[in-house]
C-alpha cells in the first residue's frame, strides 16, 4: 500500500506529501483471537466521517479535492499460509459539486454485517443505507481505482 500511494504522489494524483502518506499509512494493531488466528489492521486516514476534510493533516487529499481513507483487516490462521483478506472499508468523500457526495466500498467481515444478505462485498453510491453489490477487491486494486478512475467528469 505505501508504494501504491507513493507511486500515487509522484504521479501527482495525491496532493498529499509522500512525508504526510508515510504519517498517515499506519497499523492500527494486531490481536491474538485464540484458534482462530492472528488479525492485523492497518489504515489511512480518520474513519470519522467528522474529520474528513481536504484542509485536514489527517486526510489523504486527492489532487481534485476529494478526500480518501480506508482501513484493511488482514487475517493469519495457524493452519494456512499467507494472509487472508478479512475486511475494508475504502471512503472517498468528493468536494462540494454535483453528484453523490461520497462512494464507499465496504468487505464486512465473514458471516458478519451484510453477508447474510450476500452483500458482503459492497459499494454505497452516496447513500449510507443504499447498497450495490461489488466483486471483493484487492487493497492495491481499490486504492488505485479510487484514485485513478473515480472522478468527477
Amino acid at each position: 500500500m505505501r508504494v501504491t500511494l507513493q507511486k500515487a504522489v509522484r504521479a501527482e494524483l495525491l496532493k498529499t506529501s509522500a512525508h504526510e502518506v508515510f504519517r498517515l499509512l499506519r497499523r492500527v494493531g494486531c490481536t491474538q483471537r485464540g484458534t482462530n488466528g492472528t488479525y492485523y489492521e492497518f489504515s489511512c486516514g480518520p474513519t470519522n466521517d467528522e474529520r474528513k476534510r481536504p484542509d485536514s493533516r489527517d486526510c489523504l487529499v486527492r489532487d481534485d479535492g476529494a478526500v480518501l481513507s480506508f482501513s484493511v483487516t488482514l487475517g493469519e490462521h495457524p493452519s494456512a499460509t499467507g494472509l487472508e483478506l478479512l475486511a475494508y472499508r475504502y471512503d472517498l468523500t468528493f468536494p462540494r459539486s454535483e453528484g453523490p457526495s461520497f462512494v464507499r466500498f465496504d468487505l464486512d467481515w465473514p458471516n458478519q454485517g451484510h453477508d447474510k444478505d450476500g452483500l458482503r462485498a459492497h459499494i454505497h453510491p452516496g447513500l449510507k443505507e443504499g447498497r450495490l453489490p461489488s466483486p471483493i477487491l484487492a487493497p492495491s486494486e481499490a486504492i488505485q481505482f479510487l484514485l485513478v478512475h473515480l472522478r468527477a467528469c
